[in-house]
């Protein structure tokens, strides 16, 4: 029998739960730093996953509940992966066992809440890399301006950054800049591009600028 939804439709999480799409796209930066998250259990976890036909209905099946414990959604890719065919053939849950400091798990999931663990698992990095950006931005050693740190804490959470020609890359990404950390290439070629203007600028501050000429990618 042929679904009654398509699967875009029935796998999405309504727009009004915590931790959807629509929830996150709507956070500041400084919503998502003070976010609290469930718990995720480490990459590995999952020991048992199996496809059901019943539609669940319960909190526990399609709602992140407070001080939950959930699989890891990289360990769950190998499920997401069969949805369309599972789906078409009748399949509207999946059972998964998990483990967790020596605790084992089992819950049934509306394949809604997959969408849930994923967005979670996705956003949990990002809001780590916040909370360790303003720590260093409020820092004494780093003076800002209470507007432009305003402005920053503001800003859309997921929102790439802007002002540059070559170079696009969440705002989240900037926390590369911080310690010892790997260096996006993506932050590297924006530090580049902002010392170009900045040189192309104080070059031509005594002439008549007809043309600016831009990097090339």
């Amino acid at each position: 029998m042929a679904p009654d939804v398509p699967l875009n439709v029935y796998a999405a999480p309504s727009p009004h739960l915590a931790y959807s799409p629509e929830f996150f796209n709507k956070l500041t930066i400084a919503k998502l730093a003070a976010l609290e998250f469930p718990t995720l259990a480490p990459e590995g976890s999952v020991t048992l996953t199996e496809f059901l036909p019943e539609v669940p209905r319960s909190a526990a099946a399609t709602v992140i509940r407070p001080n939950e414990i959930l699989p890891n959604y990289a360990d769950l890719v190998g499920v997401t992966r069969h949805l369309t065919s599972k789906y078409q053939n009748g399949m509207r849950a999946v059972r998964v066992t998990f483990q967790y400091l020596e605790i084992e798990y089992c819950y049934i999931y509306h394949f809604s809440k997959l969408n849930l663990i994923r967005c979670i698992t996705n956003n949990a990095g990002p809001s780590q890399k916040y909370r360790h950006l303003l720590g260093h931005l409020m820092s004494p050693q780093f003076s800002l301006g209470e507007e432009v740190l305003q402005t920053f804490s503001n800003a859309s959470a997921l929102a790439p950054i802007s002002g540059f020609f070559n170079t696009s890359f969440r705002l989240y990404d900037l926390h590369s800049l911080l310690s010892e950390n790997y260096l996006e290439e993506d932050v590297l070629n924006a530090l580049l591009e902002l010392s170009y203007f900045r040189q192309f600028c104080q070059q031509t501050t005594t002439k008549k600028i007809n043309s600016l000429i831009l990097p090339t990618s």
